[in-house]
């Protein structure tokens, strides 16, 4: 498929493209090895990876001496996405035999992709290791030194890497993988001429051959000379005019010029093609073309007619959940996984439709599934990342979003998400190394140069951060990096000009809340917060059905005091989307606030009735009740809160304290806090609770220590209340009497400061 963009920086995923594969063997030395063997790469070539795997394990177990079964796991799990698992199989191959050439190579190659001088050095030697293996003057030969040459091209070695690969070219003048890399070292001199040379000349040496014809095409595409490169991707068709990736490339390269009856008709011919690669190609041009309804009646059609093909029925999948029809998507899953309980890709799949949903029980029991029967699954860990983050539990998200990471380093989405958290949490040192070590291909694309700049913000590395924001802004200018140029601006003083940004970055995500955050920032720099007012005024009745518009506005209004006109535009937040419970919950915490609890607990029991699992409302009632010191409701409703939400620290954190203030529990109140203490370490509030339950447990001398670090680290008085009395029940009247001082300058209106006075007076 020709990539979308052009320029130099691109060239790298030629040798990608060219769909050239590092492969060899080994004679097996049995004669069921050679079966399993032979099967498994049987189905390797069929894209079924999962019985190829279990072929190749038999292999294995056959003759655990013999590299080539762990060299085609490797393989195959590679194919897959498990660069874990293949890395780890492709080693094992390697010291079995330190000279089988496919393993060492294939390693080095994977290497040489990486970022890290250490790493890079190692495929080198890899490489090198390999081509001294290799029989003298082979293709083994060959591909190791271009291997060699790449890494040393990515090492800065740019006239070592040439010398290598006009050494391969010199013998081999049709190793089109040489020529790519070839290129790429002439490229990233601007030698462009001398880059269309060295693939004009690969063409030239296997004028019959499609592979370097169609490499020609698509390095034209790369450089931007769209018209040039129709010319060798239509005399690759006239080779094989059924050759699927020249006809894909076609299709795209006429959808890209604007000749769409022209593209819809070349994605026919490649729907039309045996390989099933290709079969839903028409289906994905009229999904794009926002023909959707025929597109998902053709890939219905589709999965109809081949039942057990999982590609086409995730593409169905797929193709449901874009459209909003994910009761039609959970159907198609339910009735797979009917058949087969084992099928971890339907489950996989089940469970985003769960948590799409917020059915957050059935999406982690499906995951929990996938890993039962696949344990090596990023994306199932990647999934109940999600999970746990719909839930608020932040530390096990984490978790999961490593492991994830960890046994799949290409998965971007969690890699992304890892580093937003890393930031949430003031750790931009770990988020900006995590992005430093994304794969090679990932590291150029938007979103990673766009969340890089965040880290080197808040590490106010400003330099650093601008050379990003301008090599984001040459790929594209993305509301994200408008929105990042009008920070740094920001920070320079330079309001006009910030703002001049972040409205850019708004007209093209007008609900963008950050960047209405920071175009605030750049009016109160100025003192100016009519104005500020006003402009988000403008931009909410420029889309006044808009929820989250409405909401910023409300709260925008309450932070100044007027809880009338905060009232009004949550009220239209409510009225805009009625499947939304944000403003409804927001309104009932506005009229706690004033006191109307009758009010906000019927708004709650609505939102309950019709919700019963929205722990969000749940807890929001809990305190309500703790609040009107309904102290056994709130026990309940807390209670309720944790069946659906474990982890939620605050309800953990509130059912304790009531637990052992008021329904004489502190065993299991300190069980409860301790818990929110492993989720929450840093927060004083749990503290306190674990020092209280201490405190009714008549342990003073714990409930002193742990009231102490919550005193140190908040102003809240009732903690000092606290402090004051388990330092007079451990028998330091003279401290208890300092801190109770403290406590009554702080706020004397509080019940606990009758409770400690009296206590105080009857010791």
């Amino acid at each position: 498929m020709i990539p979308t963009r052009g320029g130099a920086r691109k060239l790298a995923l030629l040798a990608a493209l060219t769909g050239l594969v590092l492969v060899g063997c080994s004679g097996p030395s049995s004669a069921k090895e050679a079966r399993f063997l032979g099967s498994g790469k049987k189905y390797l070539d069929q894209q079924d990876y999962a019985r190829a795997i279990l072929q190749f394990k038999n292999a294995a177990r056959a003759n655990a001496k013999d590299p080539e079964p762990y060299y085609q796991l490797g393989v195959t799990y590679l194919a897959t996405g498990d660069f874990a698992n293949a890395v780890a199989h492709l080693r094992h191959a390697s010291e079995i035999d330190p000279k089988h050439v496919p393993s060492q190579l294939k390693l080095a190659e994977l290497m040489a992709t990486a970022n890290t001088p250490d790493i890079l050095e190692e495929a080198k030697k890899r490489a090198q290791a390999a081509a001294q293996s290799a029989p003298e003057n082979s293709k083994e030969s060959s591909d190791a030194l271009a291997v060699m040459a790449l890494a040393e091209f990515r090492l800065g070695k740019s006239q070592d890497a040439e010398q290598h690969l006009n050494q391969v070219l010199n013998k081999f003048p049709a190793h089109l993988k040489s020529s790519v890399t070839l290129a790429n070292v002439k490229l990233a001199k601007k030698d462009y001429a001398g880059a269309e040379t060295v693939m004009k000349q690969a063409v030239q040496q296997a004028p019959q051959a499609i592979e370097p014809t169609l490499a020609l095409g698509r390095f034209y595409f790369l450089i931007g000379k769209t018209a040039e490169a129709e010319t060798p991707i239509r005399r690759a068709l006239e080779i094989d005019p059924k050759h699927g990736p020249a006809l894909l490339d076609l299709a795209n390269l006429q959808l890209r010029s604007g000749r769409k009856q022209q593209a819809e008709q070349t994605y026919l011919q490649l729907a039309a093609l045996p390989d099933k690669r290709y079969k839903s190609a028409h289906a994905e041009f009229l999904f794009q073309d926002g023909q959707r309804d025929a597109a998902i009646a053709e890939l219905e059609k589709l999965a109809r007619e081949n039942p057990e093909d999982r590609d086409a029925r995730t593409r169905l999948v797929a193709a449901y959940v874009t459209a909003k029809k994910l009761n039609e998507a959970e159907q198609v899953l339910s009735a797979v996984l009917k058949k087969n309980p084992k099928d971890a890709d339907a489950l996989l799949q089940r469970s985003g439709i769960y948590l799409m949903n917020n059915k957050y029980a059935e999406a982690q029991n499906d995951l929990n599934g996938v890993l039962r029967f696949r344990p090596e699954s990023g994306e199932a860990h990647y999934g109940l990342a999600r999970v746990h983050a719909a839930r608020g539990a932040t530390l096990n998200q984490r978790q999961e979003l490593t492991e994830a990471i960890r046994l799949n380093p290409k998965l971007l989405p969690a890699r992304l998400e890892l580093a937003q958290l890393l930031l949430g949490t003031k750790s931009a040192r770990a988020a900006l190394d995590l992005l430093n070590e994304a794969p090679e291909g990932q590291r150029q694309t938007p979103a990673v140069i766009a969340q890089r700049n965040w880290a080197l913000i808040s590490l106010n590395e400003w330099a650093e951060a601008r050379k990003g924001i301008d090599e984001g802004l040459a790929l594209g200018r993305s509301a994200e990096l408008l929105l990042q140029d009008g920070f740094w601006k920001l920070q320079q003083q330079d309001y006009p000009g910030a703002r001049t940004s972040i409205e850019a970055s708004l007209k093209q995500n007008p609900e963008d809340i950050r960047a209405l955050q920071t175009l605030l920032r750049t009016y109160a720099a100025e003192k100016n917060t009519p104005a500020a007012l006003q402009r988000v005024r403008e931009l909410v009745a420029q889309r006044p059905k808009s929820t989250n518009l409405q909401l910023f506005l409300g709260q925008m209004l309450l932070e100044r005091g007027n809880r009338a006109e905060a009232r009004d535009a949550l009220i239209t937040a409510r009225d805009a989307d009625s499947n939304d419970l944000r403003p409804v919950l927001a309104l009932a915490q506005l009229d706690m606030a004033e006191g109307k609890m009758d009010a906000a607990r019927s708004s709650l029991q609505g939102v309950l009735q019709a919700h019963p699992k929205n722990h969000t409302a749940r807890l929001i009632l809990a305190v309500l009740e703790d609040a009107a010191a309904n102290y056994p409701v709130a026990i309940e409703h807390y209670r309720k809160v944790l069946e659906t939400n474990p982890t939620d620290v605050v309800a953990l954190n509130n059912l304790a304290f009531r637990l052992a203030n008021n329904a004489n529990q502190p065993d299991e109140a300190l069980r409860l806090a301790q818990q929110a203490k492993e989720l929450a370490p840093d927060n004083p509030a749990v503290e306190d609770t674990i020092g209280w339950a201490f405190y009714k447990k008549g342990i003073y001398r714990n409930a002193v220590t742990h009231l102490q670090i919550a005193a140190s680290k908040s102003k809240d008085a009732t903690m000092h209340y606290h402090l004051a009395m388990a330092y007079l029940k451990a028998g330091d009247r003279k401290r208890g009497q300092e801190t109770l001082d403290t406590a009554l300058k702080m706020n004397p209106n509080l019940p606990e400061a009758k409770v400690a006075q009296d206590l105080f007076r009857e010791k």
